[in-house]
């Protein structure tokens, strides 16, 4: 499972959900090997998710990836700028990303 954790409001929670959604490599990737469960950080049931998945050194930023493992256990947490280029979203850096983390064959 991969959840996004974010906000309507937030532009680069949009920019991510559309490269997720319409890359076609990316989303393509994503569906082969993840269920993917977006978050809204603004309501009172989404801030108890994010306290319970996500480090509470690592709850201010937002959108927020994690990787959780079938049985629920989290696999990965991180914010996106290690996968943003200027103010975009790579589709390579995407890519590994859901590679790295897809679960084994």
């Amino acid at each position: 499972m991969l959840i996004e954790f974010g906000a309507n409001w937030c532009a680069g929670c949009r920019v991510l959900g559309i490269v997720l959604k319409e890359n076609a490599e990316v989303s393509a990737a994503l569906k082969k090997n993840f269920v993917l469960v977006l978050v809204d950080t603004d309501t009172e049931s989404g801030r108890k998710l994010r306290e319970k998945y996500v480090p509470k050194r690592q709850q201010n930023g937002i959108p927020h990836l994690a990787v959780l493992d079938p049985a629920g256990k989290v696999l990965k947490n991180d914010d996106t700028t290690a996968l943003e280029v200027d103010d975009d979203y790579s589709v390579p850096k995407l890519k590994a990303f859901l590679a790295q983390w897809s679960p084994p064959k």
